[in-house]
């Protein structure tokens, strides 16, 4: 069985002290009815602490950054960050025995100050005069009796201690107290200001001016940089709960200090997409690239802003981008889809196929020769002449022999020819039967009992 490290080896009460020593005292009693101790503590996440009825945002921050000092510990004999009292370190025999002589001597010395006071005389030329009564000395109690002012005396006044004490308390009747209230009710205004900026109730964050607080206008240099970072990374935590308002004020607070980092440009035009704002989310996007920041992430959210401002063809350029650098993004290639479906781009590699209706070949019990009682019009390879057969239309000798190639097997795929021809009709379609036939010699005519020859043929659409 393995040791416990750090936070694993306490017990109920010392997880109560814990809460305790994060001003969380208010949920003791739910980590008591759920048996909640070290081992267990060190288990727990994020879903966690909401069955335990935490939802406050700044508590959830206490818990969380306690927890991953907590976490830090990594062998059994090192010690967490906070102690609670019952695994402090006892003191040895011999630190015992220092530390209660040590006392013991102090105990001795406070009596024999006591005592001193208790019998000594007071000097009453050391007591401070009664406040508003000017130069009046006042005479100090004794044990017994109380002896009157002597003015007429001299010597009991001494001028340079008399006028010391008088300026001590002058100063303090010259204290301005009202002056000095209203200096510590700004001062706790501004502070409300600040906490404020984690407040659930801040309605004008939209009409939030882009300059810099004061505090951190006048940073610069490293610390300037410090905080920009630490901006950013509160307007991620506060994207991670879904309060993009929120988020872009601290993305606009890290712009503002340091305005190299292109990941604060990306976030931001996130949040921008969230609230539906979509022309600040592009101009976000080209500033995120102009910045270095991650190019599928930068072009797939660009795109998806020009989408939604109609920009197709500039989408479908974004689009493209994130598939060439990865094209297992099935979003983007969703997104793409839809893109040309609204720029009436269909599938490639579909072909046409034209459909021509031929005349149908008259039944003859001769070959070569067509009976006709008239002239019916030219017909290609025939000439109209009497014969031996008769008058009719007869094979002309001197017309080359058509050579005829070989047929092959046609697939009719359907395509996507949207925007391009009005939509067919379904109603009233004819029912055409296409069979393959040998036709790379010259063979005597079928007989089709006046059925018509129908041929497809296979046209270039490019």
């Amino acid at each position: 069985m393995r040791p416990h490290i750090g936070a694993q080896k306490w017990d109920y009460a010392d997880v109560a002290e814990w809460l305790s020593h994060l001003n969380l005292e208010q949920y003791k009693q739910k980590f008591t009815d759920f048996g909640i101790d070290g081992p267990i503590l060190m288990e727990m996440k994020k879903e966690d602490w909401e069955l335990l009825g935490i939802h406050d945002k700044k508590h959830l921050q206490k818990i969380n950054n306690s927890m991953s000092k907590l976490r830090s510990c990594k062998s059994p004999d090192e010690s967490t960050y906070w102690t609670p009292t019952r695994l402090m370190p006892k003191p040895s025999c011999q630190e015992m025995d220092f530390l209660k002589g040590d006392l013991e001597d102090w105990v001795s010395e406070i009596g024999q100050i006591d005592h001193e006071l208790l019998t000594s005389q007071p000097d009453q030329q050391h007591l401070p005069p009664v406040r508003g009564q000017g130069t009046q000395k006042v005479a100090a109690p004794q044990a017994a009796v109380v002896q009157p002012v002597q003015e007429d005396k001299p010597s009991v006044t001494q001028p340079s201690a008399a006028k010391h004490t008088h300026n001590y308390f002058d100063q303090w009747d010259k204290f301005d107290v009202e002056g000095e209230l209203d200096k510590l009710d700004t001062v706790m205004q501004g502070s409300t200001a600040v906490d404020q900026d984690l407040s659930d109730d801040d309605d004008d964050l939209e009409h939030e001016s882009s300059t810099l607080p004061p505090e951190l206008d006048r940073l610069s240099g490293m610390v300037r940089t410090q905080a920009a970072v630490r901006e950013k990374e509160m307007g991620n935590e506060w994207a991670k709960s879904a309060d993009w308002k929120k988020a872009v004020r601290h993305y606009n607070r890290s712009a503002a200090l340091d305005g190299t980092v292109g990941a604060v440009y990306a976030n931001r035009a996130l949040a921008n997409i969230k609230q539906k704002k979509y022309s600040d989310a592009e101009i976000d996007c080209d500033m995120a690239l102009i910045n270095g920041a991650d190019l599928l992430k930068s072009h797939f959210r660009r795109g998806v802003a020009r989408k939604s401002q109609g920009k197709w063809e500039l989408a479908r350029q974004d689009f493209q981008v994130v598939l060439s650098k990865d094209p297992n993004q099935k979003e983007a290639q969703k997104e793409l889809n839809a893109v040309k479906k609204q720029l009436g781009i269909g599938k490639k590699g579909g072909r046409r196929i034209k459909i021509e209706e031929m005349e149908p070949v008259k039944p003859s019990a001769v070959e070569g020769f067509e009976a006709a009682s008239q002239f019916e019009g030219a017909r290609v390879g025939m000439v109209f002449q009497m014969g031996q057969h008769g008058l009719g239309y007869y094979t002309d000798k001197t017309f080359p022999p058509a050579t005829s190639q070989k047929k092959s097997k046609i697939a009719i795929e359907e395509v996507d020819s949207s925007k391009e021809a009005a939509p067919v009709k379904t109603s009233g379609k004819k029912k055409i039967v296409i069979e393959e036939v040998d036709s790379s010699k010259e063979a005597a005519p079928v007989k089709t009992s006046g059925k018509k020859k129908i041929v497809i043929e296979e046209v270039d659409s490019s």
